[in-house]
């Protein structure tokens, strides 16, 4: 673009400006003058442009950013879906084990023996999960607060 606004503003400053100096000014004085018009034009042009482009630029960033941001939180809800799922399995048999441990107590007859081990086991395995959990968090984290120290010094 830049090699045809150069020559839209070169024909635009000779026509309004080349025949219109006095016959006393010097070749070297008209071409300082048409070069310094041609600047001129192309910087208010330049201008113009950026004045005209930059609420629409501001606009595509924001929605840019704005559509990788609900990208981001679907993917984190997708996430934070599938692991609820897998963690909500393991405590409702968690749970349904401490209810025959209550029930012993009450005096039902229930094998306490199989249900505490059970108990115990699905116990250590929700543990496990959200220990994963959160152990995979606090490294996404650190990572990425890494990336961005390594990026920017101010970060």
């Amino acid at each position: 673009m830049a090699k045809k606004l150069d020559n839209v503003i070169e024909v635009f400053v000779n026509e309004n400006y080349k025949n219109k100096f006095k016959a006393s000014v010097k070749q070297e004085e008209k071409e300082q003058i048409l070069s310094l018009a041609k600047e001129k034009t192309r910087n208010e042009l330049l201008d113009e442009i950026r004045e005209e482009l930059t609420p629409d630029i501001k606009k595509e960033v924001i929605r840019s950013y704005e559509d990788k941001n609900r990208k981001k939180q679907i993917s984190n809800m997708k996430k934070l879906l599938t692991e609820g799922f897998f963690l909500a399995i393991f405590v409702g048999l968690f749970v349904n084990q401490a209810t025959e441990i209550i029930d012993f107590y009450k005096g039902e007859n229930v094998t306490i023996g199989k249900t505490v081990i059970i108990s115990a086991i699905l116990f250590g395995i929700c543990l496990i999960i959200v220990g994963f959990f959160f152990i995979k968090e606090f490294l996404r984290i650190y990572n990425n607060y890494m990336k961005g120290s390594s990026n920017n010094e101010n970060y």
